[in-house]
């Protein structure tokens, strides 16, 4: 198993959301980020 380690900014979010043409601020939800539209299984980033 794989366990990514270290800190992922807002900004560096918002730059990969970006990328993959995702909309919407980066909002931090525990250990992971939500960006764009929820509810959808869309928009999860970089948890």
């Amino acid at each position: 198993m794989y366990r990514a380690e270290g800190e992922v900014t807002a900004q560096e979010v918002a730059r990969l959301a970006k990328a993959l043409g995702v909309e919407g601020a980066p909002v931090e939800q525990g250990r992971a980020w939500t960006v764009g539209a929820t509810g959808t299984g869309r928009g999860r980033c970089c948890g």
